[in-house]
């Protein structure tokens, strides 16, 4: 089963027989609900690459087809935007984890069922949605029941991209959206059902808290005549209670959650019905106050003024700098003492490079909206492979076995290094409310050290929960004396683990300086 969340999922869809009917080389008639899917699908974060039969003026007409009906597609025959064809080391099959074909076995089973297997936590909540018996009766009654089964999928499909759903009633009286249960389809009034309402009496209006407030919830699902089954309550994924009563209280204990945002959901059960659910979402922020830090330059060592500094990695008494900008951004070794460069390449003069980290003896290197990394040899510089991700990369560093990495939000995320699969993610909090643009990344001593991007601030964060632990101020570091048109922000952080030296730089600075973290009194 697919998860509803398709960050990160690579979508391979065919265009002749698939989108369009198959009429090549000419463009056939669009299949029923394709490009209300496709949306629904790149709403959902998934990646969608057209790979198809068709070549040169055939394909770009399918290409520009698809976009004039609001598609546009992550890449065309290709596995990532950049990719060059090389028949010699690139295979013609695509590298997805979805191919939606029309030469499936059995055929292509149309876009409805695509839908339903894909994403089945939406057809579910939509049964759900049409369990009131009106508008069940409403639809069984213009299109049967068998037809009512089939539309659901569509009836999501466009509540999700805002198109409103229309018919006509018995006696030709149009209806809209949530006025649909207004068509009398009987004459005679339906009789009159309890009331299941699932109502959170609190919290209301307040829905921040810090961790460690205990979070008292208080729900009623209908009303002492309708007394549910069972109601279970959820933190995200996790069980808290149950009861077996419609007026329910309870008390979430934050001591130990993690910062951000979480769902506090009631899943209500009746006997033979499908449980209801009712969410609300409830932000934690930190209960911890930042310690405060400042600087001291113990010494500077040069530093090339013309890197504009992405990533920032020391290893044996060498430096290795990814650097940015487009038809500037590289990955170069240089010697700490001297400031030579021993080792350089420079990537593509497309893509804008990013974060990098030292993980056993590959170097790893992010670029920026390209959603392309590579990974290369560290002695050699050689491209060992390409990795994928759908989200813009920032910056990166490592624990000693996964990848952590930013995107320029509050939100970190945990990777397993040989497929680039996200494990898990952590959200940035402090005492006041989240960190954003978290920038490049260095590990040390069991937390992560970022660079807030347009300040002159690095954060220390807890890797466990995503509080801040510390914010070190580096104001002035650089004296102004040594800045020019083009010097730009603070960036790029790295750690001697054996001499326990923290090293920093910035964006086209003349300068790299070690340092040590003083307590601010």
């Amino acid at each position: 089963m697919i998860q509803p969340d398709l960050m990160n999922v690579k979508i391979a869809v065919d265009f002749d027989g698939t989108i369009v009917e198959h009429e090549y080389p000419a463009i056939g008639k669009v299949k029923l609900f394709a490009f209300e899917t496709l949306k629904a699908l790149q709403k959902r974060g998934a990646s969608l690459i057209l790979w198809t039969f068709r070549t040169g003026k055939e394909l770009e007409e399918a290409v520009e087809f698809c976009r004039k009906n609001g598609i546009e597609f992550y890449a065309v025959n290709k596995n990532y935007p950049e990719e060059v064809f090389d028949e010699e080391t690139v295979s013609r099959k695509i590298n997805a984890d979805i191919y939606i074909d029309d030469k499936n076995l059995g055929g292509f089973p149309g876009w409805s069922k695509v839908w339903e297997i894909l994403v089945p936590d939406e057809i579910e909540r939509m049964n759900r949605v049409f369990e009131k018996r009106s508008r069940k009766r409403l639809l069984a009654g213009l299109f049967g029941r068998k037809t009512t089964h089939m539309l659901l999928p569509f009836l999501l499909l466009t509540s999700l991209i805002g198109m409103p759903f229309v018919s006509v009633g018995c006696k030709g009286r149009r209806a809209s959206g949530n006025n649909i249960e207004k068509i009398a389809v009987k004459k005679e009034a339906a009789p009159a059902r309890p009331k299941k309402k699932i109502t959170f009496l609190r919290p209301k209006e307040v829905l921040t808290f810090q961790t460690g407030h205990p979070v008292e919830f208080e729900l009623i699902v209908g009303d002492s005549s309708t007394v549910p089954d069972s109601v279970v309550i959820l933190v995200d994924d996790s069980r808290l209670a149950s009861w077996h009563h419609y007026h329910i209280k309870g008390i979430w204990e934050t001591k130990n959650a993690t910062v951000g945002v979480h769902s506090l959901r009631a899943v209500v059960y009746f006997k033979g019905k499908k449980p209801r659910h009712k969410s609300i979402h409830i932000t934690l922020t930190s209960d911890f106050i930042p310690k405060e830090y400042t600087y001291q330059v113990v010494k500077a060592y040069s530093h090339d003024r013309n890197a504009y500094t992405q990533g920032l990695v020391y290893e044996d008494g060498y430096m290795y700098e990814g650097t940015g900008l487009r038809g500037f951004s590289s990955l170069r070794k240089w010697d700490l003492k001297t400031g030579k460069i021993i080792e350089s390449l420079n990537l593509s003069p497309d893509l804008f490079g990013e974060g990098i980290c030292i993980l056993g003896n590959l170097i790893y290197q992010l670029t920026w909206t390209s959603r392309i990394g590579f990974i290369y040899d560290k002695g050699s510089f050689t491209l060992k492979s390409k990795i994928r991700y759908n989200t813009q990369g920032w910056g990166l560093t490592t624990d000693g076995k996964n990848l952590i990495m930013s995107d320029g939000s509050h939100n970190l995320y945990f990777i397993e290094p040989k497929y680039f699969t996200i494990l898990k993610k952590i959200e940035v909090f402090d005492d006041r409310g989240p960190v954003d643009q978290l920038n490049e990344l260095e590990y040390i001593d069991h937390t992560i050290y970022a660079n807030v991007y347009q300040t002159d601030d690095i954060v220390q964060i807890d890797p466990s929960c995503g509080k801040v632990l510390a914010r070190i101020h580096l104001r002035g570091i650089l004296p102004r004396r040594e800045y020019r048109s083009d010097t730009d922000v603070m960036n790029g952080i790295a750690w001697d683990p054996v001499g326990k030296r923290i090293f920093i730089t910035g964006k086209k600075w003349p300068k790299l300086f070690e340092v040590k973290f003083i307590p601010l009194h």
